[in-house]
């Protein structure tokens, strides 16, 4: 009925999330061209963010299956996985927004996927007189375990009383009374449209993830206000930061070297002269969206 209704020239599933699946077959018999785009590891398993298992080839197993889903559920993984495969095969393109995820993907799913990089709206941060004489480190996003910040307020913790001056500024929503430690601040929720003016008082960003991050907008979004950063070095963030280049990488949820790397930032300088990249803009992603649907419909 939705197709009847609008009658589309192109059909883009961008996630199927709360769909069936059956929902896609539906889109290829529609008679439209049907491209697909994807953001996480939803197609491999429910479990979208795959955190806990490194191995994509070991999402259909029984073990897998247990300690996700308390109960082996293993068929039903399999079934799922013939569905999804069929239905790629018969799309006319597929995207995704970082090499990392494409070849994550082709390992399960033997197609070729086109590196569409995410664009973030570009912004102006505020000019702003620093009158804060420590550094200033800053999280932005919701606060969930699988973002890591818990592992970032601990390792804090852990300096805070040999730098007292430094502060952890915590921007983002959550589901729980915020903790209470020295030199560490919870602002909540916050807007698109505060990034001009949040990020200009913060010194380093920290994005501590402890799931692969198949791009992370974040790390967009710091760059784009001329940040230095630090990140979990893992997912596509990982490979799009070189440590000692544009940034500092530690070990997903390692306490120790996250500390280790928040008091590098507090006894060296050489950060501040690194070069913030370039980063991508939403027009150019659109762009680039706009020809690839041109080339779906003329194929």
């Amino acid at each position: 009925e939705v197709f009847k209704l609008i009658n589309p020239d192109l059909i883009h599933i961008m996630h199927f999330v709360n769909w069936p699946l059956s929902v896609i077959e539906q889109a290829i018999q529609s008679g439209r061209p049907v491209v697909m785009s994807f953001h996480d590891y939803y197609a491999i398993t429910p479990h979208y963010t795959m955190q806990g298992e490194k191995d994509s080839s070991q999402t259909t197993t029984p073990a897998y299956a247990v300690k996700l889903f308390g109960k082996d559920i293993s068929p039903y993984l399999l079934q799922r996985r013939s569905i999804i495969t069929s239905a790629l095969g018969r799309a006319k393109a597929l995207a995704v927004p970082s090499p990392y995820l494409a070849r994550v993907l082709g390992q399960i799913f033997p197609f070729d996927f086109k590196v569409i990089e995410y664009g973030i709206r570009p912004f102006t941060p505020q000019k702003v007189i620093k009158n804060w004489t420590g550094l200033r480190f800053g999280y932005l996003g919701s606060l969930l375990p699988q973002k890591g910040w818990e592992s970032l307020f601990t390792a804090f913790q852990k300096i805070a009383p040999i730098y007292p001056q430094a502060e952890l500024h915590f921007f983002g929503g959550m589901d729980k009374a915020a903790p209470v430690s020295p030199g560490i601040f919870f602002h909540g929720i916050f807007e698109q449209s505060d990034l001009p003016q949040i990020l200009p008082h913060l010194d380093v960003g920290i994005i501590p993830s402890v799931f692969a991050e198949t791009y992370s907008l974040v790390l967009s979004e710091m760059w784009q206000a001329g940040l230095p950063v630090a990140v979990s070095n893992i997912g596509a963030m990982g490979e799009r930061v070189t440590d000692g280049v544009n940034g500092r990488k530690f070990e997903p949820g390692n306490i120790s070297q996250i500390a280790e790397v928040l008091t590098w930032f507090l006894e060296q300088d050489d950060w501040r002269m690194w070069p913030v990249p370039n980063v991508r803009l939403d027009l150019e992603m659109a762009s680039e969206y706009d020809t690839w649907y041109q080339n779906a419909l003329r194929n």
